[in-house]
């Protein structure tokens, strides 16, 4: 977390905090359509079944 704030406010620096604010949102889409895309109904089922 304090290595994601430097960079941002490095970025923010060198190219403005638009930039910051679009990669931030574009990175946090990523973090949620990944497992959006690869966990299977099934899979969340079989770990609902084997922890009870």
């Amino acid at each position: 977390m304090p290595v994601g704030a430097l960079l941002g406010g490095v970025v923010g620096e060198v190219f403005g905090l638009p930039t910051v604010f679009i990669g931030a949102a574009v990175v946090s889409l990523a973090a949620v359509a990944y497992p959006a895309l690869t966990v299977r109904q099934r899979m969340v089922r079989e770990r609902e079944i084997a922890v009870g």
